[in-house]
């Protein structure tokens, strides 16, 4: 059987994300807590995009019920990964991006490199 990959729940540095009560609610049901540390959007920019395409592309403002909500969020959760095309993977759905095989080139900047570590030969 595959393993599940655990739910990760992004969002900026807002208070209400802070709260006590709304973290119990995320570490009771094992969902990573992912805040961005400046409230900086390019700390974690693939996060902050699909977000916004979800909201800007896929979602409505507002949803009278939570069922409803519930529904609209699972299908553009699907089209977003089987449907939509995405310029930064060489126009291909992320799902067919992951199931890839060979090179899949990538055209999106990397806003925070990694520190780069100086090894001394002699230190081999």
């Amino acid at each position: 059987m595959p393993q599940q990959h655990a739910l990760i729940h992004h969002s900026d540095s807002g208070v209400q994300y802070y709260c006590p009560e709304y973290v119990k609610l995320l570490e009771k049901r094992d969902i990573k807590i992912s805040i961005t540390e400046n409230g900086d959007s390019l700390e974690n920019a693939m996060a902050e995009k699909v977000n916004g395409i979800l909201k800007d592309e896929l979602l409505e403002s507002k949803y009278q019920h939570f069922d409803k909500a519930q529904l609209a969020i699972a299908v553009a959760v699907s089209i977003y990964n089987y449907q939509r095309l995405h310029s930064s993977i060489d126009f291909l759905t992320p799902v067919k991006a992951h199931n890839k095989t060979g090179v899949l080139t990538k055209h999106w900047n990397n806003y925070y490199t990694p520190k780069q570590k100086e090894v001394t030969m002699g230190a081999l």
